[in-house]
């Protein structure tokens, strides 16, 4: 991988891609689909940023909420979580690229 391709904005972004997938399929209230996304999400993270990183302390516990809304069919709460999710994920690329 390029440097570019390993920066933090990149893996953030990536993220930014998977969210917008899953938002995509709660939208359409497809739960398995919901749920196979959600999963890659929260297994992307671990991969990008490593299962004791900072970062995953703080995604886990939103990645956790959203799987377990799909789990019990709640998937209005589920697709509040998510786009707050993206909010928050947008919020820190700018952030990350101020401080580039």
């Amino acid at each position: 991988m390029s440097s570019e391709e390993q920066s933090p904005v990149h893996c953030l972004e990536l993220l930014v891609e998977t969210t917008e997938v899953l938002i995509s399929f709660l939208t359409d209230q497809d739960d398995d689909k919901s749920y196979e996304a959600a999963t890659i999400l929260l297994t992307q993270t671990f991969d990008l940023f490593g299962p004791t990183s900072i970062t995953m302390e703080q995604f886990f516990p939103v990645l956790d909420v959203i799987e377990k809304r799909i789990s019990a069919s709640d998937l209005a709460g589920a697709l509040g979580q998510a786009k707050l999710f993206r909010k928050q994920l947008h919020e820190i690329i700018d952030l990350v690229r101020q401080g580039s």
